[in-house]
């Protein structure tokens, strides 16, 4: 009877001891994944604000990054621009690039996997969806770049697939703007089609920007002035992009 007793405190305690292991190695795991680079640079993440816009049956109008999570992309609001086709599912399409010499050169980009609403879109509606889209320090991590100087580092999210309540698609058949692996000009990578906005909405002209710690200075955000219509909510450990007055 002791016996059995004993292999059963043995057998507890060596579970325990697997478990906090394992609990271990997960949060070094986290941690390394949420790792920010080091050197003087900065992260800006907007709403696609390209040439196909007019074309989109879903756009992205709000865009959120959390520090805490390794700049990760973690919330994007989502516009059914369409009066007649109700959305359950998107796909979201996203670029990092950086500004080189006046220009932005799209360093990587890639899809996320087919998003389901929590609840249906309904024609004209806008709904947050909250999703891991895309981690800045995971990304970075597998580029092996070295900062040189001060780099300006740029997420765009657009949507490129939608699945609409009647079991129909969309898809979009040419994002060049953000998946070409090419040089983008900060003219185009910026276009604005201006007649797209309402003349009748204020608009602060402003975006959130992540600044990296550099000797004396922390981490943080700010909200800088934009050439495109934007706004900017800065939450300290996170901050959202947000378009201004999207018409149909």
């Amino acid at each position: 009877m002791k016996r059995n007793i004993r292999i059963a405190v043995v057998f507890t305690l060596l579970l325990i001891s697997i478990s906090v292991s394992g609990f271990t190695l997960q949060r070094r795991r986290l941690a390394e994944d949420g790792r920010l680079p080091t050197g003087d640079w900065t992260l800006s993440s907007h709403a696609y604000q390209g040439r196909d816009l007019s074309s989109m049956p879903a756009v992205v109008v709000a865009v959120t990054t959390d520090a805490t999570r390794g700049l990760e992309i973690s919330k994007v609001g989502l516009r059914n621009r369409l009066n007649s086709k109700a959305i359950i599912a998107v796909k979201l399409l996203w670029s990092l690039s950086v500004d080189e010499n006046g220009y932005r050169k799209v360093l990587q980009s890639a899809e996320t996997p087919l998003i389901w609403l929590p609840e249906t879109l309904e024609p004209g509606g806008r709904q947050d969806i909250v999703f891991p889209v895309v981690s800045f320090a995971k990304v970075f991590k597998n580029l092996n770049r070295n900062n040189n100087g001060r780099e300006a580092y740029r997420f765009d999210v657009a949507s490129s697939e939608v699945i609409f309540a009647d079991g129909n698609s969309w898809k979009w058949q040419s994002p060049d703007d953000l998946s070409a692996h090419k040089a983008i000009s900060s003219a185009q990578s910026l276009l604005i089609r201006r007649a797209s906005y309402s003349p009748l909405l204020q608009c602060a002209y402003q975006s959130c920007e992540f600044v990296a710690a550099t000797q004396g200075n922390p981490a943080h955000y700010h909200c800088i002035d934009s050439t495109a219509k934007e706004s900017c909510t800065n939450q300290v450990t996170s901050c959202t992009n947000e378009t201004c007055g999207l018409l149909d």
